[in-house]
């Protein structure tokens, strides 16, 4: 049974080990830093943590001795020169249907922010940024480079390395870029059966699939719907079929080498298992608001942990 958890804050990184029956917390590093995400990494056993600096911004930190100390990566993410996102920005009108319209503009990318981290045999890291781009490593972090598959993916306007934008954008920003309303990558799993089949969720856009490694990519936003908007269907109908879905958070939760099902975390209070990340079901429990925060457990029964909004305690 696990008896230690990596807990990433805005004051550090934590680790919290059970001791005598009870849980206890202590500061492992980066002390008074923000840190998005620290996860440890399975098949290397090196411990990551993402951090947010105020002032030398998004950096990528390491430890390999468990969390008894850490270190600056030896790679860190930077977008290549000429990458660009289409981006907008909300403003006010009482003509529409919701009352705020959108300012698109072609930005340049800068890092905004590290939010997530995915790990997979080979040496292969990826990281999910703020404005959502993936980097990928193969050689356990020595070096990073941009998967242009998805960066210059139709669904977010096409390839914006040569010119202005020819498309329209269904990626829409994330209130966590913290300033620039721009979109992220907040969730990646990798399939343990296959780790060609990579599942990334992004806000807002939903489950973007791959199976052949990155090199091409897909909706899996099937079955989802926005629940909490006062005509779902409607908005739906005009948003594209299957890219654009709000998410907050995706994860395996297989009970067996040869299960298939995700669950997916909406941003408002819908907790869905998918088979296969196709078809989600409604749930027929009582929903709870939770944060973007869960984790699955890989144990014989499927096993979820949720943070709660406004609650210490934990739900399973």
């Amino acid at each position: 049974m696990t008896s230690r958890i990596l807990v990433g804050t805005r004051k550090g990184t934590f680790i919290v080990e059970k001791q005598g029956g009870a849980w206890r917390p202590r500061l492992a590093g980066h002390a008074g830093t923000g840190v998005s995400l620290v996860a440890r990494d399975p098949h290397t056993g090196r411990i990551w943590a993402l951090l947010g600096h105020g002032h030398w911004g998004a950096k990528l930190s390491i430890s390999d001795d468990e969390g008894a100390s850490f270190a600056d990566a030896p790679a860190q993410i930077k977008y290549p020169e000429g990458a660009r996102y289409i981006g907008q920005d909300m403003y006010e009108d009482a003509s529409s249907d919701f009352g705020v319209g959108w300012r698109i503009s072609t930005r340049p990318a800068t890092l905004l922010k590290l939010w997530a981290i995915g790990f997979g045999p080979g040496g292969r890291v990826y990281v999910g940024t703020i404005p959502g781009g993936l980097f990928v490593s193969r050689d356990a972090g020595a070096s990073f480079e941009l998967n242009l598959p998805l960066w210059n993916h139709e669904s977010r306007g096409g390839n914006l390395f040569d010119g202005q934008a020819k498309g329209e954008t269904k990626w829409f920003g994330t209130p966590a870029s913290e300033g620039e309303f721009a979109p992220g990558i907040h969730s990646i799993v990798v399939d343990p059966r296959d780790p060609e089949r990579l599942l990334v969720g992004v806000s807002t856009a939903g489950v973007i699939e791959t199976r052949d490694g990155g090199q091409t990519w897909h909706s899996a936003n099937k079955g989802m719907r926005l629940e909490h908007t006062p005509d779902a269907q409607h908005i739906l109908e005009i948003r594209a079929r299957l890219i654009g879905r709000q998410l907050r958070g995706i994860g395996d939760v297989p009970a067996s080498p040869d299960d298939d099902r995700v669950a997916t975390l909406s941003d408002i209070r819908a907790l869905k298992v998918c088979i296969g990340a196709r078809a989600a079901e409604d749930p027929h429990a009582e929903p709870v608001v939770v944060r973007p925060a869960f984790r699955a457990h890989r144990a014989a029964r499927p096993t979820l942990a949720l943070l709660p909004v406004g609650g210490p305690a934990a739900l399973h």
